[in-house]
């Protein structure tokens, strides 16, 4: 499906867990069972990764970041060119040229999660209607600024791109649930895999191939080994990424290290208002990295 080769992350792609994984546990706990703070994590590393496997990679998405920060920075411009290019075909915006997205620039993928600013606008549609009157994950002050949206989401630093990393993963698991023929037949290791991979693609682009393979074959079956996106999760994911996501109460804790020396590291990073204070020290599982201790 994708051409690209899974590559192991090194220090420099991880260090971004250190930055993100408490807000991404925090959306999990907020959106619950249906999203998964490992594949929102795990979909920011690769396309941040994405960005050194080559110089031309990295010369681009920095003129990007650096185009989006000059010609995004009109709520009304980027609301007019959002109007334009939802009226356009789906296959016009999956197969958008690098030059047409320099013309309109809502179309850019920015920040270390390459997040497309046209498919946050959509998802921040989607999270105004799941949640008419209340506003958890605070994105609501975007819906009168997109120039701040775009902004944000070219920061590192902010919280921005995990929360919209997050409702894309959950919208490609719900997604591949009601579109994938083999979907019961995946495990969720690459179940999260594949919602990687729509992140990294795009929702129409999939709809583009499901098309296609119906016409083929009346079925649409994801093969997770022949995708390399969704190879390179697995690769560097359940074992290397980061938090381990269990349900508010089912104590104990466990985060999942890159290595035990992180146990300190994490434990600071935990949001108190969520999980109260941690008593006991992390014991360390050594095939696993999983640290797990009790919260009072």
């Amino acid at each position: 499906m994708s051409s690209e080769t899974p590559m192991q992350y090194d220090d420099r792609i991880l260090s971004l867990v250190d930055i993100y994984s408490s807000t991404a546990l925090e959306v999990q706990y907020i959106l619950g069972s249906s999203s998964s703070s490992i594949a929102a994590l795990g979909s920011i590393l690769e396309e941040y990764n994405d960005r050194f496997e080559g110089n031309s990679d990295t010369i681009i998405q920095y003129f990007g970041d650096a185009y989006s920060f000059l010609f995004n920075s009109s709520h009304g411009s980027i609301l007019e060119q959002y109007n334009y290019i939802k009226s356009q075909n789906a296959e016009w915006r999956s197969d958008i040229s690098s030059t047409d997205k320099f013309r309109y620039p809502v179309m850019l993928d920015v920040g270390v999660g390459n997040v497309q600013i046209y498919t946050a606008i959509g998802l921040l549609e989607d999270y105004n209607q799941r949640f008419p009157s209340t506003d958890p994950l605070n994105l609501k002050k975007y819906n009168e600024d997109y120039s701040k949206l775009a902004l944000d989401l070219d920061q590192t630093f902010n919280t921005a791109t995990v929360k919209f990393a997050s409702l894309m993963i959950e919208k490609g698991l719900a997604w591949g649930a009601e579109n994938v023929s083999n979907w019961n037949t995946l495990d969720n290791i690459e179940k999260e895999a594949f919602a990687v991979y729509f992140f990294n693609v795009g929702e129409e682009y999939v709809e583009k191939r499901r098309s296609e393979k119906i016409t083929e074959n009346g079925v649409y079956n994801v093969d997770i080994e022949k995708t390399d996106i969704a190879q390179e999760y697995i690769q560097n994911g359940v074992i290397k990424l980061t938090l381990a996501p269990v349900p508010i109460g089912s104590w104990p804790t466990c985060l999942l290290l890159r290595s035990v020396t992180n146990a300190t590291v994490f434990r600071r990073r935990l949001s108190p208002m969520l999980f109260g204070s941690i008593t006991a020290s992390p014991s360390a599982c050594a095939r696993s990295k999983r640290c797990c201790w009790n919260a009072a």
